[in-house]
C-alpha cells in the first residue's frame, strides 16, 4: 500500500494495487464557506496529486471523514 498525501492541506490518498481511496479530497484553486466567502477561504498553494497526476479516473472510494467544509469541498 502506498500512502500519498493529496494537496498542500489535508487530502490524503491510498493506494493499493487496483484500488485508489481519496480522502477528503480539495481539487478547487479556492474553497470557500458559503454565506462567509468574504471571510472563510483557502487557496490551493499546489496542484492536487490526483490531478497533476490524471488520476481522476481512477479512483474507487471517496472518505469524507467529517462534515465540515474543508473535508467535504462541495465543487470537488
Amino acid at each position: 500500500m502506498q500512502i500519498i498525501r493529496g494537496d498542500s492541506y489535508q487530502s490524503w490518498i491510498y493506494s493499493n494495487r487496483s484500488d485508489l481511496v481519496v480522502v477528503d479530497p480539495w481539487l478547487t484553486d479556492k474553497q470557500v464557506f458559503p454565506g462567509l466567502n468574504w471571510l472563510l477561504y483557502r487557496e490551493a498553494n499546489e496542484e492536487p496529486h490526483i490531478l497533476k497526476h490524471n488520476l481522476i479516473s481512477q479512483v474507487n472510494h471517496i472518505i469524507i471523514t467529517a462534515h465540515f467544509l474543508d473535508h467535504l469541498d462541495l465543487p470537488s
